[in-house]
């Protein structure tokens, strides 16, 4: 993850829309790529450069 990025959004192996802090403090599963970025928005405030898109698989761990 860059610098000054606080979220991951990206697909996990199965598919499903991921959310990731950069810490791995916080992060969901969603619906839609949309409601992951909306979460991650919310989440930094709305600050654009602290969501970063992948285009790797991401792991979410609980």
């Amino acid at each position: 993850m860059g610098p000054g990025l606080h979220f991951l959004v990206g697909q996990d192996a199965q598919g499903r829309w991921v959310a990731v802090e950069a810490r791995g403090l916080a992060g969901g599963i969603f619906r839609s790529r949309r409601d992951a970025i909306h979460y991650a928005a919310a989440e930094t405030r709305g600050r654009p450069d602290a969501v970063g898109l992948s285009l790797e698989r991401i792991d979410l761990r609980i």
